[in-house]
């Protein structure tokens, strides 16, 4: 998918100096954009696909239930899982990472609710119990997300299940449904060998996306006035790096595994035959996919960015020699604010349509388990659950965190103080992702040291995620902390297991702090395991963070607050 967006300034304006600029900035941020829409678009894509692919569907292709089709065994996992190769610190390089890495990068990351995790994990074992493939280790972590459709299941039997989920399902026999589900994924071994590429190269997309969203208009803006002081705007897109994350948080879901058909269609089946054999209730199965059906159609707004993305170029454009740049950082701001929860969502929907897989699976369970009576709902059990206070306690500070995340880009501040304050009390001040959405709120209010402190204790909070620790990095070079930026950049590093995209923000701060050794071990080693794009930014990144180190780059540019500013030049030329 290719995007081509003008910037029509008057040709009396062309040699404006700074125009040009803004046209580039302008199209590293329609390049954000694209990368949305790309993702955006891909469900479409596959739809039409899997429309266009002959053959059976996997129900039809059998005699009998599908898990007679299982062949028996104890479980392995994904080759590359163990894959060889050793970075010279000892880690394994080019190696999948483990799943609770994942979550910490593509995520909200876990949430501080023991009790739904130990109820959740009897249930998961109860269902692993009737499966032919053995010695699964499977492992359930709640995340704090508010999204139904965010469950995903990684290669080494970790299953994320979001609060959200938790919250708008109705009784335990739906829940035991999508768990199963998701074990189905990893006892079927459907992290193949694509998948790590796959996800080395999505993230890729969503960490440049990251890295441009602010960028553009930090670069711009000190190239057009040509000065190095702290401006008004200059302090407004400090808050606006917040946004930036925003939006890759909610783009960041790309991340997760993306199914085929046949996958799909195997994990629903086989997610059936265990819920049943469990002792649950079969037909809680299309209630649940119901709910799914549901939520897909309430996140159906994907247009949205696209207008906003019209207000971006109407704030430069229309204002000639002299551009709004406050309008402008709105605007962006607006499209990482008022679409965040349903781009969220919408990314996430890398499931085939929930009206195709209720009909398969309706077909199956009409063929296979027709004259079956259904064991009652296991309602009570589910609701005394929620109820438990140490259950009920987690689910109304999350709630909270999300209302004053809502409150916030609603533009009601004092709301949105107060649910953030009712979210980090005890015994959740230290969660991380509650932590984040009140630093995201100080930092918008401008109260630097505030927002600051909450970074500082999200960081320090157990499953801190990516973008905490990148946000971190960007906040102490902006306060001359270089040194510190790396140390932050070097332990999520070690803890997230080599995370690909944080190889062009090491490069960067290596280079800027004299240590061009170090820059280029880590670019060649970037290059050698991530041979195609991922490496090729990063040479980019050494190559241009060398020219700025040298004095190439004009004197003008303010990159002393913005260590990533140096890496735009790599994000338009993609």
């Amino acid at each position: 998918m290719h995007t081509i967006v003008s910037c029509d300034v008057k040709s009396s304006n062309a040699d404006v100096p700074g125009v040009r600029l803004l046209r580039a900035a302008l199209r590293a941020l329609t390049a954000c954009s694209v990368c949305l829409c790309i993702a955006l678009s891909g469900n479409a894509q596959a739809g039409l696909f899997d429309k266009l692919k002959p053959g059976k569907r996997p129900h039809e292709k059998i005699d009998g239930t599908f898990i007679g089709t299982v062949e028996p065994g104890r479980w392995t996992p994904p080759k590359q899982m163990g894959r060889a190769g050793q970075s010279s610190d000892g880690q394994k390089a080019g190696a999948a990472p483990s799943g609770m890495a994942i979550i910490r990068t593509g995520t909200p990351g876990p949430a501080t609710a023991p009790g739904y995790q130990n109820y959740l994990q009897k249930i998961a074992d109860r269902i692993g119990k009737h499966s032919p493939v053995t010695d699964v280790p499977i492992k359930i972590v709640i995340t704090g997300d508010r999204q139904f459709g965010t469950a995903q299941a990684t290669p080494d039997g970790v299953i994320a299940m979001p609060l959200g989920m938790i919250r708008d399902l109705e009784n335990e026999d739906e829940l035991a449904f999508w768990l199963a589900h998701e074990i189905a994924h990893v006892h079927l071994r459907h992290h193949g060998s694509d998948w790590l590429r796959d996800f080395q190269d999505r993230s890729l997309a969503m960490g440049e996306m990251t890295l441009g969203y602010v960028n553009a208009f930090e670069s711009a803006w000190a190239q057009f006035t040509g000065g190095t002081g702290k401006t008004g705007i200059s302090s407004k897109l400090e808050s606006g790096l917040a946004y930036g994350h925003a939006a890759y948080s909610a783009t960041s879901k790309a991340l997760l595994p993306n199914w085929n058909r046949d996958q799909e269609d195997e994990a629903d089946l086989m997610a059936m035959d265990l819920i049943i054999r469990a002792g649950y209730s079969g037909e809680a199965a299309f209630s649940a996919m119901e709910k799914m059906r549901a939520w897909a159609e309430s996140n159906n707004e994907a247009d949205q960015i696209e207008a906003q993305q019209k207000k971006i170029e109407d704030s430069l454009n229309n204002s000639g020699t002299a551009p709004d740049f406050t309008a402008a950082l709105n605007s962006a701001k607006a499209a990482a604010g008022s679409v965040w929860k349903k781009l969220e969502g919408k990314l996430t929907r890398r499931h085939r349509s929930p009206e195709d897989r209720l009909n398969a699976l309706f077909a199956y369970y009409e063929r296979e388990y027709e004259d079956l009576s259904p064991p009652d709902l296991r309602t009570t059990s589910f609701s005394q659950a929620k109820a438990t206070p140490q259950n009920a306690l987690a689910m109304r500070h999350y709630i909270s965190g999300w209302e004053a995340w809502d409150a916030w880009h609603a533009g009601d501040e004092a709301k949105a103080v107060r649910l953030a304050r009712a979210a980090i009390a005890a015994p959740h001040q230290s969660d991380p992702e509650l932590r984040f959405i009140f630093y995201t709120i100080r930092n918008g209010q401008e109260q630097q040291k505030n927002a600051r402190l909450n970074l500082e204790y999200a960081a320090r909070g157990e499953g801190a995620t990516l973008k905490i620790y990148q946000q971190l990095v960007f906040t102490q070079v902006g306060q001359g902390e270089v040194e510190k930026a790396i140390d932050t950049a070097n332990q999520a590093w070690a803890e997230l297991e080599r995370p690909g995209h944080l190889y062009p923000v090491l490069i960067d701060l290596h280079v800027q702090n004299g240590d061009i050794k170090e820059a280029r071990r880590l670019t060649n080693e970037c290059r050698l395991n991530h041979r195609k794009e991922l490496g090729k930014t990063c040479a980019r990144t050494l190559e241009n963070a060398q020219k700025q180190s040298d004095g190439a780059v004009a004197s003008s540019q303010d990159s002393s607050r913005n260590p990533f500013a140096k890496l735009t030049p790599a994000f338009i030329a993609n």
